[in-house]
């Protein structure tokens, strides 16, 4: 068992099973029990539907597979869009989207030549597809009863993810988008080749692609996708629909039978998408006579869900902005299909939604992409343009057309396929009429989900700023008080992103610990034991996160108790940002005991990084220059390492699967608690940069006494000619006295400026 947990395994676990409701931990057992001993290879039998099955669970309608063929070309099932319009959704996409023409047909050609570029990973098959290979090695997870298959065990293969991500299949839609532009043949014959394929290397219950119900799920909705984009090809033979019908079959009640795993174990983005996955099942092969009782299934759990879930500010309860978005699609789509067979949204359904997608705008910089908080994968629910899953963009662009916002079309910045592909033609009139409009508010909170955002404007050359204090649940990482950064349109400091998730433990572990993000990590630990693959030990407790405007200057504050393996330390960080001119990130620990301290500031792999002095000079992609300046004290020691293995440091991954070295700045102190740190950053628009300097003044009571810092610090900065005095109360009893610093009076208030221009 992986953890940093080191003592005995009995505990661990049992310090595990406290994170988990009863009723979750009795069936985890229940589950397990039914693995080891073999229950589930008779409960999930291996062998697909007979044909007499497969027939009557169609209800006896049909003869044989022309009589399915001839039926499905002749229905009229209510989707996204009618496949009988090519011709018109050809005219658009060869006019309006006439740009991403050449970019489409290269994805589906890629795909033609079974290269696939997925989660980091590069592979080509020069022949015909093994969908059981994990795709950065020359090894294939074995033919066996899928409960048989440790996907974690030190002998698998690998990260499974990576496999689960090629069997997906959401790349068929790539082929059939060029097939809607192209009219070429080559495409719906290169599914039926690869549909065919899987089905026969993937028996029913047999292999790692049966292990997970949301991979059932995902390859449901992209089975679905594909039937209506190709149903009109001569290359789709009866044969072949009969057996895509045999195996949809197998997952449905595969789907249903154990989503009470999800159900009790994994109520989080798992638990949604198997609900999806029966939804789609339901409304889009209303042939079977379970579907009507999968749909409605699945819609239940969705709808019941949906408040515990998305919390009333739009956030996710995964702490992630990679699940917030999967989380998000699985809701749109289930609602569009819902609509489109006559179903009604759930009580205050799109009024959530709407908020889902104000916090991808919120969180969405400058340049396009957003911050990497919580695990990222890259994972979306559906591909329908060629734009790459680490753009957000068209989020904000469905979002605009579908709730008829202007604000979205103007951080949208574009229109994007996907519009058209999941409202119709009328989602591109609803586009037209829409005059954008930039955001009204620079500084934006979401006080329950913990993320706070400022910016200096809404252009691509703006600032931007977030502070994360998230809930510890969901895909969350030990990042508590984490802040990102952009200058100037370009990312400086940065979240590390994930590289793995079941790869090596050492690399999982970093790549999710508190130094592996831009806040403090004590005696060298997380704020929680890394335990497993995604779980924690310890969480931290006690959390609060606001912000505030006051004179046009931005406060930021989180507050928590992490460390509990260490006897609870609470840890109080405290951000200010002088707009144009500078910022400040205070953080003041409290508890007991003496221990080793580290504030961590992790920069864009791309940005130029060098000690200058006691200040750390950066260099943007964009040119723009950004002093960091701690708070000297005794001891205080300035690391800068660019990809460390031993201890690992100094590492991001903008995509799963792909890490590089990047610079990272670490100020290490040793001091007795309680202690404070306070780092400058002066971001100001001028060039060259000009230099920046801070110095800690005594603060006193009006009697003269001194104010220990933890309690009240004050500051003295200079930047250029310009001085600053900066009194910052963390001691609720001081607010409403006045304070002296350096020689002035602070007057009652918890932020007090002097000598702004």
């Amino acid at each position: 068992m992986l953890s940093e947990y080191s003592g005995p395994r009995a505990l661990a676990l049992w310090h595990e099973m406290r994170t988990l409701p009863p009723a979750a931990n009795l069936y985890r057992v229940y589950y397990e029990f039914c693995r080891r001993t073999g229950l589930h290879k008779r409960r999930y039998r291996a062998g697909a539907p007979t044909d007499a099955e497969l027939l009557a669970a169609l209800g006896g309608r049909f003869s044989g597979p022309q009589a399915l063929a001839d039926h499905l070309r002749s229905r009229r099932t209510p989707f996204f869009f009618d496949w009988r319009r090519r011709k018109e959704y050809a005219a658009i996409l060869n006019g309006r989207f006439a740009a991403d023409r050449a970019r489409c047909i290269e994805l589906a050609d890629a795909v033609c030549a079974h290269r696939f570029d997925l989660m980091g990973c590069h592979v080509e098959f020069p022949g015909e597809i093994d969908w059981h290979r994990l795709l950065e090695k020359e090894k294939s997870w074995p033919r066996r009863h899928w409960s048989a298959i440790d996907i974690r065990c030190p002998a698998a293969p690998g990260d499974v993810k990576t496999t689960w991500e090629l069997n997906r299949h959401q790349f068929w839609l790539h082929l059939g988008r060029a097939y809607w532009y192209t009219g070429q043949e080559k495409y719906p014959a290169e599914w039926a080749r690869q549909l065919k394929s899987w089905i026969e290397q993937n028996p029913v219950e047999i292999g790692v692609n049966w292990a997970s119900n949301l991979e059932h799920a995902m390859r449901a909705v992209s089975w679905a996708w594909s039937l209506n984009f190709f149903l009109d090809s001569a290359a789709i033979a009866p044969d072949l629909l009969l057996e895509m019908y045999r195996s949809l079959l197998a997952k449905g009640r595969h789907l249903r039978r154990d989503i009470a795993y999800s159900l009790h174990v994994m109520p989080t983005n798992h638990l949604l998408g198997d609900a999806l996955g029966l939804v789609f099942l339901g409304y889009c092969f209303p042939e079977f006579h379970e579907s009507a009782a999968w749909r409605e299934f699945g819609l239940k759990v969705l709808f019941d869900q949906l408040p515990r879930q998305v919390r009333a500010d739009g956030t996710s309860i995964e702490s992630s902005i990679s699940y917030h978005r999967f989380v998000l699609y699985f809701y749109v789509l289930a609602d569009l299909l819902h609509r489109a067979n006559g179903g009604t949204p759930p009580p205050g359904g799109p009024e959530r939604l709407e908020k889902m997608i104000e916090v991808v705008q919120a969180v969405t910089k400058p340049d396009g992409t957003t911050s990497l908080y919580g695990d990222i994968d890259n994972a979306k629910a559906i591909f329908l343009s060629s734009e790459g899953p680490e753009d957000y963009r068209p989020t904000l662009a469905t979002g605009a057309a579908l709730f008829g916002r202007s604000d979205f079309k103007f951080t949208a910045g574009r229109l994007s396929q996907e519009v058209l592909w999941l409202l119709g033609p009328a989602g591109l009139e609803a586009w037209d009429r829409i005059e954008a409009h930039r955001p009204a508010a620079t500084a934006i909170s979401f006080p329950e989900g913990g993320i706070h955002t400022w910016r200096s404007g809404w252009d691509r050359g703006a600032d931007y700023l977030m502070l994360k204090c998230a809930p510890f649940t969901g895909h969350c990482e030990a990042d508590l008080g984490h802040v990102d950064l952009a200058v100037g349109g370009r990312n400086l400091l940065v979240d590390g992103g994930t590289w793995t998730y079941n790869g090596p433990w050492e690399w999982r572990t970093y790549f999710r610990s508190t130094r592996a993000h831009n806040t403090v990590s004590v005696d060298g630990k997380s704020q929680a034991l890394a335990h497993r693959s995604f779980r924690f030990l310890f969480h931290p407790d006690r959390m609060e996160s606001g912000a505030r405007l006051s004179d046009g200057i931005v406060v930021m504050d989180c507050r928590h108790r992490s460390y509990r393996f260490l006897g609870g330390i609470v840890h109080r960080r405290r951000v200010v940002i002088v707009p144009g001119r500078f910022m400040l990130v205070v953080d003041v620990l409290e508890g007991r005991g003496r221990h080793a301290f580290g504030q961590h500031w992790h920069f864009a792999a791309d940005a130029a990084v060098g000690e200058a002095d006691d200040a750390v000079r950066a260099v943007t992609a964009g040119g723009r220059t950004v002093w960091l300046v701690p708070m000297v004290r005794e001891g205080l020691v300035t690391e800068v390492v660019v990809g460390r293995e031993d201890p690992i440091q100094g590492w991001t991954a903008r995509s799963f699967g792909d890490k590089m070295p990047a610079p990272c700045v670490t100020y290490r102190w040793t001091d007795e608690l309680p202690t404070v740190q306070a780092t400058a950053i002066g971001s100001g628009a001028g060039e060259p940069a000009e230099p920046i300097a801070m110095q800690a003044l005594a603060a006193r009571t009006p009697q003269g006494a001194a104010i220990r810092p933890e309690r009240a610090l004050a500051l003295a900065l200079r930047v250029g000619e310009e001085h600053y005095r900066v009194l910052l109360r963390f001691d609720e009893s001081f607010r409403d006295q006045v304070l002296q610093a350096g020689g002035q009076s602070f007057e009652p208030g918890e932020f007090v400026r002097i000598g702004l221009p």
